[in-house]
């Protein structure tokens, strides 16, 4: 069976997954060689920044609370990286022990810091991919599967080269994921909940579990969670979680009301999707921005409703239909989240080729095609067209993993039914009876 995307071999689709990866590489390599200064105006570490200057405070300047010190952030930025552009301010928005788990590389020269955090980002990616081909088993799809995710733009160059932590997240649901279908739903849980970090995603995700009455599950996250939180209430206080609080909620109102402030073109979810696509604020965009999330949550709730009495198949859709929906769901939905479609994309691989229909293993490679290249088109289209197009594809793919589940579901059901019993035909004289060989049961 010719399984082939659409007018391209799979060889070339290889050989096309190495070239981005070369690219990443040699950006990033010459980017730490010529530190500080900076090759194609390519600042080193871009978001990594954040990190490095909030393990900084909690290292020199105490107490945690100052992490949410916007001015004083900016100004660890202009001394260790004096070239940077001055009007781009990168606050911290994570809880504090992220801050903590980066003090230990911020002890480091800023560039070692960098290269020590592409190791470790590409080892929790490269963990993550491992659990999940260990759970789909693509066989000699296998290769071509990892090369299309470590080549994946949001992963390669805006995750990992940008120095974000979005591999953490990534490795936790495959973790997460490996567990589940090991029957150890606790320890899934326990591995859920290290998402916390990111709200938006944590909420939606913990919402399903509650769903699908998944309630070790639920019992695990919330475990991990209360611990992370109540070590971010032990490092900054009353007072500085008062702080931490009161600057999130700030912050929140400011992107969820006015995200024109920030680079519309790096945004997938829908509220910056109506932003950018009505040049602003406008109730209507407003309107189907709501409308969106919860067209979406209602989608990925139907299905975990019945997630309990579900195949094994069935439960893989289920999770793959969640990643995209993690991200309509949310008013603030950068595109190096959009990494978790790599997750949904093994997912649905998986259940696909272990099901051989060819319309199936078709239309399911095309749609990898157009996201893969949806993800390299997404940012420049955005900043010419003011519609980012990779918001439309997450859509796109949440109702995609909703009509496989539909049709598989359909086809299990029709094999499970009991065949209709034949009438029996009364003999004639001159009709003899059809020897036994030749009957149809």
């Amino acid at each position: 069976m010719d399984t082939r995307l659409p007018s391209l071999g799979r060889g070339e689709i290889r050989m096309a997954a190495r070239t981005m990866i070369g690219m990443a590489i040699l950006l990033q390599s010459t980017a730490l060689i010529w530190y500080p200064r900076m090759p194609f105006h390519h600042e080193l570490g871009s978001d990594f920044m954040a990190f490095y200057t909030a393990g900084t405070t909690l290292n020199r300047l105490p107490p945690a609370a100052r992490l949410y010190d916007p001015e004083l952030q900016q100004r660890l930025r202009t001394e260790i990286m004096p070239d940077a552009d001055k009007a781009t301010r990168l606050p911290y928005l994570y809880p504090p022990f992220i801050a903590a788990a980066m003090s230990p590389l911020a002890r480091l020269p800023y560039r070692w810091a960098f290269a020590a955090w592409l190791a470790i980002g590409g080892a929790l990616y490269g963990a993550g991919l491992y659990l999940l081909q260990s759970c789909c088993r693509l066989g000699q799809h296998r290769q071509t599967a990892l090369l299309l995710a470590l080549s994946f733009t949001p992963f390669l160059f805006e995750a990992w080269g940008g120095g974000q932590i979005s591999a953490l997240a990534f490795s936790a649901l495959a973790a997460a994921l490996w567990l589940e279908r090991a029957g150890r739903p606790f320890a899934a849980g326990l591995c859920a909940g290290l998402c916390c970090y990111k709200p938006q995603v944590f909420l939606v995700l913990a919402a399903l579990f509650v769903v699908a009455r998944l309630g070790r599950l639920v019992a695990g996250a919330l475990v991990t969670s209360s611990v992370l939180a109540g070590l971010s209430f032990l490092m900054l206080g009353r007072a500085g979680a008062a702080t931490y609080l009161r600057f999130m909620m700030q912050y929140g109102t400011a992107v969820s009301v006015k995200p024109s402030a920030w680079p519309l073109h790096k945004f997938v979810d829908p509220n910056a999707f109506f932003h950018l696509l009505f040049g602003g604020d406008t109730w209507i965009g407003r309107t189907l921005f709501y409308l969106a999330a919860a067209a979406a949550l209602v989608l990925a709730a139907r299905a975990w409703a019945r997630y309990r009495r579900a195949s094994q198949d069935q439960r893989m859709l289920c999770w793959a239909g969640a990643m995209p929906v993690l991200l309509l769901a949310s008013f603030y939905a950068p595109v190096y989240d959009a990494t978790l479609l790599v997750l949904s994309g093994f997912l649905v691989a998986g259940v696909v080729y272990r099901n051989g229909r060819p319309e199936l293993v078709r239309s399911f490679e095309a749609m990898v095609l157009v996201v893969y290249l949806g993800a390299i088109v997404s940012q420049p289209v955005a900043r010419v067209l003011h519609v980012q197009v990779l918001t439309m594809i997450l859509a796109w793919s949440a109702v995609y993993v909703s009509s496989l589940r539909a049709s598989l579901g359909g086809c299990r059901a029709a094999m499970r039914r009991p065949p209709a019993k034949l009438k029996s035909q009364k003999r004639t004289a001159d009709a003899p009876a059809l020897p036994v060989a030749s009957r149809i049961y």
